[in-house]
C-alpha cells in the first residue's frame, strides 16, 4: 500500500512537471526513450494508483518482440507508458529488417491493442 507521504510527494512532483522523460542507453549503438506521461486533466491519481497492476515496460517490450520473428529487445527504438482511453498503455516502435512496427499494449493485461507495420 502506498503511504500518504509517497502519494503527496508524487502529486507534488506531477504538479511541477506534467511530462517526464527518462533516457536509457542499452549500448553505444542504441537509445531507447522511456516516458511517463501525466495528463493535465486531473486523472494522474488514477494513473498512479493503477501502477500496481502494470505488467512493466520490460514485459511490454518482450510481448512486442515476440510478434516479430528474429527481432530482439534492441530493435525497440521507442516505448512510453501512457494513460489513455481510461487505461495505462505502452506505446512504442520496433524497427527490424527495414520494417517499422508500431504497437500499443494494455499495461494491465498485456493484450496488444494496436499493431501496425510500415515499410
Amino acid at each position: 500500500m502506498i503511504s500518504a507521504a509517497v502519494i503527496l510527494s508524487l502529486l507534488l512532483f506531477t504538479a511541477c512537471s506534467h511530462d517526464t522523460e527518462h533516457r536509457s542507453s542499452a549500448s553505444s549503438e542504441e537509445k531507447k526513450l522511456y516516458s511517463d506521461h501525466h495528463d493535465k486533466d486531473g486523472d494522474d491519481l488514477h494513473y498512479l494508483q493503477s501502477s500496481a497492476d502494470d505488467i512493466g515496460m520490460d514485459e511490454a517490450i518482450d510481448i512486442a518482440v515476440s510478434k516479430v520473428p528474429g527481432a530482439s529487445s534492441s530493435d525497440v527504438t521507442e516505448i512510453e507508458r501512457d494513460y489513455d482511453n481510461g487505461r495505462i498503455e505502452y506505446e512504442g516502435e520496433l524497427w527490424y529488417n527495414g520494417y517499422e512496427y508500431e504497437f500499443e499494449i494494455d499495461a494491465a493485461t498485456g493484450n496488444i491493442l494496436k499493431w501496425e507495420i510500415d515499410n
